[in-house]
Parts: structure tokens; C-alpha cells; sequence
């Protein structure tokens, strides 16, 4: 905030609302971990070599290696050990296991997740003072699913919904903009994304439509990572 406010800016801050009630994002904290931790290939790794026959054997499928290409062409710079942790977190099959196995890592390491979750999150007073400064409050999912295009069109909408209801409330202003979580959507999402009255979303890579120099739709404009935009400061 002190880095904005010295250059006069203003920014988009894409807010998960169950944090609001309690809740935890768990992506953003074992990103926390791993930063705590060297890095997410020190993350991934101790994972890996942890992890039970019934985790290890995902990274022997061919659905592995689909997802690893896929990943790899929106996101040139995911390491192999990025990968290998972004698929073993997103299997819904596997969810309970996994977060088992990621909570005796932290511990491992001297993280506790539930200390982190204290201290990760804005509460309510810094959300209306962003707000009230000129800041953009937008929408980026109630509870943060890693997979929202699997999910179906009413558990997506009943999601949504309840992130833009908290959002407006603690506000006083209607969101209009988003960014999809973990770049997940399907067309049942941009339905209900303008449903709401959203404007504007973004996704989480410069990948153009196919066929297209850009993407037209307002709902999933292109932006770029911060891992390109920190390169470019070396």
C-alpha cells in the first residue's frame, strides 16, 4: 500500500470473501509455505517424497502429462516440480490426503497453517479503507475452488453469488470486475459473471483466443504474470 500510495496509483484487488467468515484459502497458504520454504520447488519436492503410493502414483498417468503440456504452454516458466504440485492439489479425488500430507510438511518445517491463515488475510476495515481511497474491489470467488469449471452451473452461481453479495455489502458498492481463480471458467461462468453485472474479468495468462490477435471478451482479458514482470526488474 505504501509502494501505491507513493506513486499515486490505484489498483484492482480481487477478494475471496470466506475469509470474511472464517475460512481459509488454502492455495494462498501453502504459496505462503513455500515461500517461507525457499521456494516452490523445496515445497514440491519435500512433498513428493512424502507423499503416499496413493498421491505418487497421479504423476505416473497420462492425465499428468496432458495437464503438465497444458501448463506449460500457458505458463512457459512452471518448473516440473510446479506441475507435479498444482495437479496433486486440484484432484478432488485425492483432497483430503493431499491437504494431510501438506499439513505434516508445513509442520516439518515450522509452519502452522492455522498461525498463517491469522495473519495472511484483510479483514473488513481494510477492505471499505481500500475501497474508500479509490482502490477497485472485484470478485474472485466466495470459497476459491481449484477447479471452478468443474464445478456445475448452480454450485458456480451459488459461489459467485455469495462473493458478490459479501463484497457489496461490506462495501456499499456493487462489484463490476473479477479475475478468474486459478484461471478456471467455463461458458457457465461468464453466464453468471454477467448475470451479476460484471464488466470486466480477467484470466491469468497472455494466451489469445484461438485464432484471434486478443481476446474481445471483457470477461476474460488477458493479463500478465508477475513472474514475467519481476524478470524484467533483474
Amino acid at each position: 500500500m505504501r509502494i501505491l500510495a507513493k506513486h499515486g496509483l490505484r489498483a484492482f484487488w480481487f477478494i475471496c470473501s470466506t475469509v470474511f467468515e472464517g475460512g481459509a484459502i488454502r492455495s494462498e497458504i501453502y504459496s505462503h509455505a513455500a515461500a517461507q520454504m525457499g521456494g516452490m520447488e523445496v515445497l514440491a519436492n519435500t512433498l513428493v517424497k512424502q507423499c503416499p503410493a496413493a498421491l505418487l502414483k497421479e504423476l505416473n498417468t497420462p492425465e499428468f502429462s496432458q495437464y503438465r503440456r497444458k501448463m506449460l504452454q500457458a505458463y512457459p516458466f512452471y518448473s516440473h516440480q510446479d506441475c507435479q504440485f498444482r495437479f496433486l492439489r486440484n484432484s478432488a479425488e485425492h483432497k483430503q490426503l493431499f491437504e494431510e500430507v501438506m499439513d505434516q510438511v508445513m509442520t516439518e518445517h515450522g509452519l502452522d497453517p492455522n498461525q498463517i491463515s491469522q495473519r495472511l488475510w484483510m479483514d473488513r476495515e481494510h477492505l471499505v479503507f481500500l475501497r474508500n481511497i479509490g482502490h477497485t474491489i472485484g470478485l474472485h470467488s466466495h470459497n476459491h475452488p481449484y477447479t471452478m469449471d468443474t464445478l456445475s452451473y448452480m454450485d458456480q452461481q451459488a459461489d459467485y453469488q455469495t462473493n458478490f453479495d459479501q463484497l457489496a455489502a461490506l462495501t456499499g458498492h456493487p462489484p463490476r470486475t473479477m479475475s478468474h481463480p486459478l484461471n478456471s471458467y467455463n461458458s457457465d461462468t461468464l453466464r453468471i459473471l454477467e448475470s451479476l453485472g460484471i464488466e470486466c474479468g480477467f484470466r491469468a495468462n497472455m494466451m489469445a483466443a484461438p485464432g484471434t490477435a486478443y481476446d474481445s471478451n471483457p470477461l476474460t482479458m488477458a493479463r500478465e504474470d508477475s513472474t514475467t514482470l519481476l524478470k524484467l526488474t533483474e
